[in-house]
């Protein structure tokens, strides 16, 4: 429905794909033209919204997913690594992020592979890494994030995990 009402209004075109399953849909120039705005929207919403961050505040499903987003594919090595989330405060929910190049694949359930570390976090914690509000190592060295399994990975997480893209935005306003 989204999609349709965003083709409706001009900001999407859609066309049929080749082996006729599905569309394919792109920005029409109309979309394209939106870009500042949304980049302005977003490095408004970085600097202006991002302080006030709760726990309370914090959705775990939609931090994962945006962090899923934000992985620097390029620094992954060259085998899988599995990362199990567990959030405080949310018993109930687990995510697996397998990380293998090309692809970054978030799960709700077990994938069934064995896991090389895992990430027990305040949920504002993390949506502050994730932020870029400070590194993942600060919030290990304060309790906030609990990391183990593997050392040499444990180590490079940091390398593979990226913040927002309005991070760098809102320093340079």
């Amino acid at each position: 429905q989204r999609l349709e009402s965003l083709e409706r209004s001009g900001i999407i075109t859609r066309k049929a794909v080749a082996n006729g399953r599905g569309y394919l849909y792109e920005l029409s120039a109309a979309g394209r033209e939106l870009g500042s705005v949304i980049e302005a929207l977003g490095t408004w919403g970085y600097k202006w919204a991002s302080k006030d961050i709760t726990d309370e505040h914090v959705d775990p499903d939609f931090l994962m997913w945006a962090l899923r987003r934000m992985v620097r594919v390029d620094a992954l090595p060259e085998q899988r690594v599995v990362v199990l989330f567990r959030f405080r405060g949310y018993k109930d929910r687990q995510y697996w992020l397998v990380l293998q190049r090309p692809e970054v694949d978030l799960c709700l359930i077990d994938p069934g592979y064995e896991v090389n570390l895992t990430l027990d976090a305040n949920p504002e914690a993390m949506a502050r890494v994730c932020l870029g509000h400070f590194g993942l190592l600060h919030a290990v060295r304060s309790g906030d994030v609990e990391l183990t399994g593997v050392s040499r990975y444990r180590k490079a997480l940091s390398d593979w995990l990226g913040v927002t893209r309005f991070a760098s935005m809102a320093k340079s306003t």
